[in-house]
């Protein structure tokens, strides 16, 4: 395995590392570890899995969730990419944009921050891409936090912000009387802290994404606006950043509780296809290790 940092504050590439042998625990133990050092890593030259080798593949090195939201619609509602679930094995979702259904994930966020354990990791390849365009960038959060003044880490330190699913969402209920309300019940907005030590590692990172965080505990909208809309742009400084140009078969593994991403939406009306394995939550009060 040869491993070639990207930048000082977020990414690596892996090579000389294919996918398709079966994992010992050692090894699954180490690409976790990359992860959470480099918290976004590339895995180079793959092979090309079949649906059942990718899943088993994430399911060897951590612990897959289905998504909450998942559809066999094609596309599931306008304006939202349809999470589609392989057949068989739900827990891959398909991301597909193409001339029906322009790309739409264009705005910096992270994974699922809206449930109660958010998912600590995502595993993304590519399937499908446009001969120019369908890059994605992804920021260190914990490279964000670590730059603030002191005064401003204390200032945040004991603040939680409100995290929900329902500005992302609300259109897969239209004309549903009743269904939106009873997903607000099993997915109730959540408080999580905005200065987040992460469970497994000891570093700390703005958890805040303009997707889904929606208010301060304890403050009005308009205050918490003065707070969080700072935040939000810290995502799109480039000292924070990393850009990846896919070839199909390539492999992401990110940390969502360390970073966010964005998917960039250039190619239309050519197609991008990418499959998606979720990975289940921790708890975030656990002290790192």
């Amino acid at each position: 395995m040869k491993i070639e940092k990207i930048s000082k504050n977020i990414g690596a590439y892996i090579y000389d590392f294919d996918l398709k042998e079966q994992l010992n625990p050692e090894t699954a133990q180490r690409l976790r570890e990359l992860v959470l050092e480099h918290e976004v890593i590339f895995l180079k030259n793959q092979s090309s899995l079949s649906p059942k080798q990718y899943l088993n593949l994430a399911s060897q090195v951590y612990t897959p969730m289905h998504h909450p939201f998942i559809s066999e619609k094609d596309p599931l509602v306008p304006g939202i990419s349809p999470f589609q679930p392989h057949e068989g094995l739900s827990e891959i979702t398909g991301i597909r944009h193409g001339r029906k259904n322009k790309g739409n994930l264009n705005e910096w966020h992270s994974d699922l921050n809206w449930l109660e354990q958010p998912s600590q990791t995502s595993i993304l390849r590519a399937l499908t891409l446009p001969k120019v365009g369908g890059d994605t960038l992804w920021a260190s959060m914990s490279a964000a936090y670590d730059d603030l003044s002191e005064e401003s880490k204390a200032n945040l330190e004991n603040l939680r912000a409100f995290h929900d699913f329902t500005q992302i969402y609300r259109g897969c209920f239209e004309g549903e009387k009743g269904s939106l309300e009873r997903m607000q019940a099993l997915f109730p907005r959540q408080a999580h802290k905005i200065a987040l030590r992460h469970p497994l590692i000891d570093k700390k990172a703005i958890f805040v994404n303009r997707v889904s965080t929606t208010q301060i505990v304890g403050m009005s909208p308009e205050e918490s606006r003065d707070i969080l809309e700072p935040l939000f742009l810290l995502a799109k400084t480039p000292e924070y950043q990393v850009r990846y140009k896919w070839e199909v078969n390539d492999i992401a593994i990110w940390d969502n509780l360390l970073t966010q991403h964005y998917a960039v939406s250039d190619y239309w009306p050519e197609a991008r296809e990418m499959e998606r394995i979720s990975i289940a939550g921790i708890d975030l009060n656990k002290a790192a290790v």
